[in-house]
């Protein structure tokens, strides 16, 4: 179809598309004619998708916080994949352009939210005066998961090639680097905060 700027604006609205979509098509002097075919859908964007008005913008800024400040401790491939979702598609919400879906959103918050209170749970257990084999085992698990970037969740090369070692069976428990520990578990529930 010839270009429009209002059909373009009509389309990108309703199909969730970038704004610099309608430069390109501009620029190309039409639009392609799918977008205007009866039952024509973006897989996992048209079903869902928020209204301009109805969006849940603190949600949608809380979960770009946590994705932005995990600094990768949070592999959001993995954690759509997890969700049964298309991993290019959460990488594209991470990086602040695609919008989610409500579906999206609490499915979002609430794995991201199962990780916190995981690891709310280990840290508990570790401080304790001497940290416990269950707590250990916890920990194991818990940066044994896919979501869990083990080497962005402690900034010290040293101790993650130690930890990951351990994780394999390699190596006994890092008793001496506890507290750095800890200090990664209270930083990556402090960044997970979903409100």
């Amino acid at each position: 179809m010839q270009f429009d700027e209002n059909k373009a604006a009509e389309i990108v609205a309703k199909f969730g598309l970038k704004k610099k979509t309608i430069m390109v098509w501009r620029t190309r002097g039409a639009i392609p004619d799918r977008y205007f075919s009866e039952g024509f859908a973006i897989k996992g964007k048209t079903e869902g998708v928020l209204a301009e008005g109805e969006r849940d913008e603190q949600a949608i800024r809380d979960i770009r916080r946590v994705f932005g400040r995990g600094y990768g401790k949070i592999n959001v491939a993995a954690l759509g994949r997890l969700l049964g979702a298309d991993e290019h598609r959460f990488i594209c919400i991470a990086r602040k352009g695609t919008v989610p879906t409500k579906d999206e959103i609490v499915a979002i918050k609430k794995a991201i939210n199962t990780l916190r209170v995981e690891a709310i749970k280990i840290l508990s257990g570790m401080n304790k005066l001497r940290t416990s084999e269950i707590a250990r085992n916890e920990l194991k698990a818990f940066l044994s998961r896919t979501e869990i970037n083990t080497r962005a969740f402690l900034r010290d090369e040293y101790i993650n090639a130690k930890i990951r070692k351990w994780i394999v069976n390699i190596r006994p428990y890092p008793d001496e680097h506890d507290s750095e520990i800890i200090q990664a578990l209270g930083v990556f529930i402090t960044e997970t905060n979903m409100m």
